[in-house]
């Protein structure tokens, strides 16, 4: 695919359509509120079609990685539309939320519905300030968790709502992620899930969606002391993945035991940052501060804000985005984002990113063992 160079929002709509067309994704947006400063190349790089804030840069970062190794790398990531596709069969797949959401009485699905469609408009408005969004999505979230609470689902709910949603592909993870995991947790390399949605669901959409890795007891049969059924076995999460979320207060400790409230930290998309979570073992980690060198990926504008209060400097960090609907929002991307990843593919860029990364230290390793 050629590379486009335009100068103003026309332009780039002229050549867009064909573009995402390509990428097998349609956009519904109001461009007319664009408009460039700067040429935008639309280009390929390692088979999927992205924009770069600036090549030269994102490239200078990425051989800072290669040369530094895996012991100085980090990682942080978002959950939803990041870790997990954004649609299927030509419909956007569930949230977190809206995982939990389909379970629910079609009373209660209706008024999800409604609090989406008032909301979801206003998080991605170009007209709001930073401040009035955060009001929103904050009243959003608890509203949306009230709604659950009223309905008092339980921990089988839970597990039962990801079964179905994987089975009647209304969500997935995307394309990689496992060999993403798998790489991370060879290495060691610390991985930070940091969600807006809700802890409890991400957790499981990861056991039930990472578990043709290997089957293995999860920590809940574990503590009871009991033979795991076939139903309850999945991927159990590393030592090397954390999960910061919204969590869920259940009446007791058994599968049937019901939802009764929140923890009191309410994350939402415009307030992840990892100044407010110094109590987790993400942060607690000995070895975090020698890790200089931070991948960060997402698909919100509030995602790149994970990574303040880390120890990486905006120099050794790669901030990469999933740009998976409302276009006009690119200007902003750009200005956030190193590398913005057009349509809805896989994750094979940030897999291919730790994996010359990983490469690169079994070479440097080989070398020595011939030169001793």
């Amino acid at each position: 695919m050629p590379r486009f160079g335009v100068s103003n929002w026309q332009h780039l709509k002229s050549v867009w359509i064909p573009t995402v067309t390509l990428c097998g994704l349609k956009f519904y947006e109001t461009r007319s509120r664009c408009d460039f400063s700067k040429t935008v190349k639309v280009d390929v790089y390692r088979g999927q079609t992205v924009i770069f804030r600036d090549k030269e840069s994102f490239e200078k970062k990425r051989q800072k990685f290669v040369k530094d190794g895996a012991s100085k790398l980090q990682v942080v990531s978002d959950f939803d539309y990041t870790l997990s596709t954004y649609k299927l069969k030509d419909s956007r797949c569930q949230s977190t939320h809206g995982v939990i959401e389909t379970i629910l009485p079609p009373e209660a699905q209706i008024r999800a519905h409604e609090l989406s469609q008032y909301y979801y408009p206003l998080e991605v408005s170009a007209n709001l300030d930073f401040a009035t969004k955060c009001e929103l999505m904050r009243e959003w979230t608890m509203k949306s968790h009230d709604l659950l609470v009223k309905y008092g689902i339980t921990r089988k709910d839970i597990k039962d709502a990801v079964r179905n949603c994987f089975d009647q592909q209304k969500t997935k993870l995307r394309e990689e992620v496992d060999g993403f995991f798998l790489c991370l947790q060879r290495e060691d390399i610390p991985l930070l899930v940091f969600s807006a949605g809700i802890g409890d669901v991400v957790e499981e959409l990861l056991y039930q969606g990472l578990s043709h890795l290997h089957r293995v007891a999860r920590p809940e049969a574990v503590a009871g002391g009991v033979e795991e059924s076939a139903e309850m076995s999945g991927y159990q999460l590393p030592s090397n993945v954390h999960v910061v979320s919204n969590r869920m207060i259940f009446s007791g400790p058994d599968p049937q035991d019901r939802l009764i409230g929140f923890e009191d930290l309410v994350f939402h998309v415009f307030n992840k940052r990892a100044t407010s979570i110094s109590h987790t073992s993400f942060l607690l980690r000995s070895d975090l501060s020698h890790r200089e060198n931070l991948l960060l990926v997402g698909d919100s504008l509030g995602d790149p804000h994970m990574s303040e209060g880390l120890s990486c400097k905006a120099e050794n960090t790669i901030k990469i985005a999933y740009l998976n609907d409302h276009l006009e929002r690119l200007p902003s991307y750009l200005e956030a984002f190193d590398l913005i990843i057009l349509g809805d593919p896989s994750f094979s860029i940030p897999v291919s990113i730790v994996n010359e990364v990983i490469l690169a230290d079994s070479v440097r390793c080989d070398k020595a063992s011939s030169v001793m």
